[in-house]
Parts: C-alpha cells; structure tokens; sequence
C-alpha cells in the first residue's frame, strides 16, 4: 500500500466534510482488510482468537476493525514526532488537525499506546494551554483515551509522578490527570495515591485559576467512583476542596464549584456536611494552626482556615472548640492589623452562632485581651477598621443569651469608658456601634447605680451630642441609649445636688423633640419620660420653657400631660 495514503487517510476520518469522512472510512476499512491479507500468516493467533476491547471501553466510539489497528499502530512511530511537532504550530487550523489526528491515532493504539506514554505526555500537557478551545477538547479527549488504556502502573508513573506544584505547568498536569481519570474505568484503584498527591501542599495552595480548574476536575472524576471511593481518598480530597475555596476568589466559579463538590464528598459516605466538617474539619484545623504564630493576612494555612469555617453558616461544636482560641490569638494588639482584621471579621460571626456553653469561657479573655486594647486610638486607616472591628465583636458578645456581666470583664468602667471615648470617631460605623454598645453594657450592668456617677455623666454628655451626628441610624441609636443611661444612674440619683445635669439633660432633649425626623421625635420623647423618672418638676418647667419655641407644641403638651401627676407629686 502507498505510504501517502496510510497518512493521509486517518487524517481525512475527521473531516468536517460528511461525504469526504464518509468516503475516507470506507478506503481506511479497505485499507484495514488489504494489510490483514497481506500479512495474514503473520496475525494468525490474532485473526482466529481477536483480543476483546480494553476494559471500560468507551462507549461512544465503534472499534475499529483489527487490520485498521494493527496498520495504524505500525505507523504510528512515524507518524508520532511530526503530529507532535505540529502541536505547537503557529497556524491554528494545523493544530487542530493535529490534535484530531492524534485522537483516531490513540483510538487505533489501544493499549500499545503504553510504550508512547512518555512521549506523548509533555506535548498533550502543553497543548492543554492552546488559546483555541476545539484544541483543548481534542487533546481532552485523547487524555481520556489514554486513561482508558494504560495501565495504573503506567498512568502514575508518567502522568502523577511529575505533579509536585513547581513550575507554570501544573495547572495543565492537572487537566491531563483529570481527563485521564475520567477515561479511566476503576479510577478507584488509584484514587489514594491520586488525592495525597494533588492534595500537597506545594500542589493545591495556589491562586491560579489553571491550577484550581485543575484541581477540581481531579475531584470531580474521583468523586465519579461513586461508593467504590476508598475511604483513605477522602480526608485528603477534604482538604483540597477547602484549600481551592481558601484561595479562589470568594465570588468566583472555582469558589462555587468547591463547594458543590464538597456537598457531593459528603453524599458519597452517606452523611451530612455537618457530620463531614465534624470528622474531618477538626484535624484539618490543627494541622492548619501548627504554625499559626507565624501568619500574616496572605498566609495559604489562614486562608484554608478561614474557608472551613465558610463551610458551614453555623459550624459544627467539634469545629466550634479547637478554632476559637486560634481565631482570638491571630486577634492580639501584637499580631499585625490586616491579620486582625481578618480574623476579627470571623471570630465575630462565630460569636454569634456559637453555643453559650462553649463562648462563656472564652468571653472574659476576648474582651479583656482582645477587644479592649483594640478600642484605644491610633492613627491611621487600619487601626480606624480594627476599632470598628473589636466594637463588632463586642456587641456580638454582649448578644449572648443569659450573659452575666462578670462573664464579660471584671473592669466594667475601663470597658465603657473605652467605648465612650469613640462616640466622636471619623468612622460613621464606629460611632453607630459605639452608641449601640453602650445601650447594652449598661443594660448589662445591675444593679443600677454600680457605676461612678461622674463616668455616667461623662457619658450622657458625650451621648447627647451624637443627636446632632452627621448621619441619621448613629442620632437614633444615640437617642435611644438615653433611657438605658438614666436607669444606670439608680434611685438615688434625684437630689438637689444633680438638679443642673437633669436641666442640661431635658435642654438637649427638647430641642429634637421638635426634629424633623419623626422617629427621632419619639425617641426624644422616650428619652424626656425616663429623665423625668429623675426630676419631674425640672423635666416640665424646661419644657414650658421650650413649648411655644418649637414648630408644633403637641409633643411638648403630650409630654406635661404624662409628667404633670408626678410633677405635682
């Protein structure tokens, strides 16, 4: 047979011509059967006894006929350095043909493919870059081809071997395995060895996008195993998917695709991803804090931490225990502020959804060691966030049910007047928080009249000023602050001596009883009644004071109506 025509027939069999594919099928068969006759003594235990397909044969091709193989296989040593050659040509088209000829080619091979493997595997794992997406789909389906014939031995020795995170190519070594793996019909056998090689360190800590495709197209051909999954690939393959998550970007398709596929690691033990993060995510995070005293904001381990605990809106009690205090130390004054920040962020969700019997031991050392050196002032943008911050934190302290306040710090009056000292912060954040932290502590505090009267002075002082803040959400928690300061002043709180504050208290008051903003009407209005708790007969002569200067006199009325009976009193 002509030399030109074994060449050019196997390239014709992908033609985007119909009648031309359908006429080259036909000459290659004829082709097949002429080179079977001409060397029929040579194929005889071949002809009479034909070898069955390699196992987990793919279903969507036909085979071809025995002397189309073993005619394509004689060739293939010929054909083999120029198509791969041709892989990295400049002109598309010509990478295109290529590639589909080195699909039919592998098709023919079959499991003689195996002595090629090494040679084939660097040029498939370049091309898996190719700007031209019909290039990759190809060389796609050739590494599936691949996995369905060579042997396991084979398959990790020339394909996972290499895989050890150094160098640009890892991304596409990921792909080729993924597809090979795809291919392959008992991917089990080598899932092991598969999820402890990309599950390294030096593997799945990275940001590239290639490398996370790659990673978790790994998974996703090992989780096809299905229940034959060995239970030893699953701890690893654990770690890879929160690892992706740790360092794709949070909105991000890798982002979503880690976390489907540990949805589906979760239903291929028959449990729950709650039951999951409780078995595996425990040692995940100590092997992940061994080296937490040495982290900064970019460290892959934080991040990694960072993502188990997104794994879950409410994380299991066995996660809960162990990440707390790793959370609370990378929250020290002494650990650096974009690390602070980070972890401040968490460990406040956490507060919020954690069990009161696991957070109550905890609370004194986090206010204590953590929030409130975070509340003195420093310059500077990242110290402004770290203060909004710790004040996020503490308010989601002071929400724990039945919390009494020794269980929050032993120095109350340290901690307010802290917190107090913020009301006049740049940030519009802080100073919300602050106003809202403040209603709470002294909530907290029984009973009434525990504090020093000139802290509380200092503090309403401070408090009434924020009616007249810039921003409307900080004037309203200011205003309803009010009532829970005068309660902390306590019943002793309504001699002579005090009549001046209780003056300077109603003055302040009644000038936004007379607001435009509605809400901050009846606030101040609130506000009026419990400092006439203190002084009705003061509240009521400044307000008769301050009736016919306002727009409308009804809340003035509404207000001497409800403090005469006490005034009289």
């Amino acid at each position: 047979m002509n030399s030109f025509n074994v060449v050019r027939i196997p390239l014709c069999l992908r033609d985007g011509a119909a009648s031309v594919s359908e006429r080259a099928e036909q000459l290659w068969e004829e082709a097949g059967r002429q080179y079977l006759a001409e060397n029929e003594e040579e194929n005889r235990q071949l002809i009479n006894y034909p070898a069955p397909p390699p196992d987990g044969y793919p279903a969507q091709y036909s085979r071809p006929p025995l002397g189309c193989r073993l005619l394509a296989q004689r060739c293939f040593c010929t054909l083999l350095p120029g198509a791969l050659a041709d892989l990295t040509d400049w002109v598309a088209p010509t990478r295109l043909k290529v590639a589909q000829l080195l699909h039919v080619l592998v098709l023919h091979q079959e499991t003689a493919v195996t002595q090629h493997l090494q040679k084939l595997v660097p040029p498939l794992t370049a091309a898996l870059g190719d700007d031209e997406q019909e290039v990759v789909h190809w060389v796609t389906r050739t590494a599936e081809l691949l996995g369905c014939f060579v042997p396991d031995s084979a398959l990790t020795e020339v394909v996972l071997k290499p895989i050890t995170g150094e160098g640009a190519s890892t991304g596409r070594q990921l792909l080729l395995l993924a597809a090979c793996l795809r291919g392959r019909p008992q991917r089990h056998l080598v899932a092991e060895q598969v999820a402890e090689t990309v599950s390294a360190r030096d593997v799945c800590q990275s940001h590239e996008p290639e490398r996370q495709r790659g990673l978790l197209a790994v998974t996703a051909a090992l989780l096809d195993s299905g229940p034959d999954l060995p239970t030893g690939a699953v701890p690893p393959l654990f770690a890879l998917l929160v690892t992706v998550a740790g360092h794709a970007d949070s909105e991000s398709e890798a982002a979503d695709t880690a976390a489907a596929l540990l949805s589906r690691l979760a239903e291929v033990g028959g449990r729950s991803e709650s039951a999951l993060l409780s078995e595996l995510g425990p040692p995940l995070l100590q092997r992940l804090a061994e080296d937490a005293e040495l982290w900064t904001a970019a460290s892959s381990d934080l991040l990694t931490l960072l993502a188990l605990l997104r794994c879950s809106a409410s994380p299991p009690e066995p996660l809960l225990r162990p990440s707390l205090p790793v959370l609370a130390a990378c929250c020290r004054p002494d650990r650096p502020a974009p690390l602070r920040l980070a972890c401040f962020s968490q460990l406040c969700r956490l507060v919020t959804v954690c069990p009161p019997a696991v957070l109550r031991p905890l609370l004194h050392s986090v206010t204590d060691d953590i929030v409130a050196p975070s509340l003195v002032w420093h310059p500077g943008r990242s110290d402004a966030a770290i203060r909004t911050a710790a004040l996020a934190l503490l308010l989601a302290e002071l929400q724990v049910p039945e919390l009494a306040a020794a269980e929050l710090t032993a120095d109350h009056e340290k901690l307010l007047t802290a917190v107090v000292g913020l009301l006049e912060d740049e940030s519009h954040k802080t100073r919300l928080f602050c106003a809202r932290a403040i209603r709470s502590l002294l909530l907290l505090l029984t009973p009434p009249g525990s504090l020093p009267v000139q802290l509380l002075h200092n503090t309403v002082t401070e408090l009434l000023k924020r009616l007249d803040d810039t921003d409307g959400e900080v004037r309203l928690c200011a205003a309803g602050a009010v009532p829970a300061l005068v309660t902390a002043l306590g019943p002793d709180y309504c001699g002579q001596q005090w009549r001046g504050h209780v003056e300077h208290f109603a003055q302040t008051l009644l000038v936004f009883l007379d607001d435009a903003d509605e809400r901050l009407q009846q606030l101040a209005y609130e506000a009026l009644l419990s400092v006439g708790r203190l002084n009705a007969a003061v509240v009521c002569e400044q307000t008769s004071v301050y009736r016919d200067k306002q727009r409308s006199p009804a809340r003035c009325d509404q207000l001497l109506r409800a403090l005469t009976p006490a005034g009289a009193g």
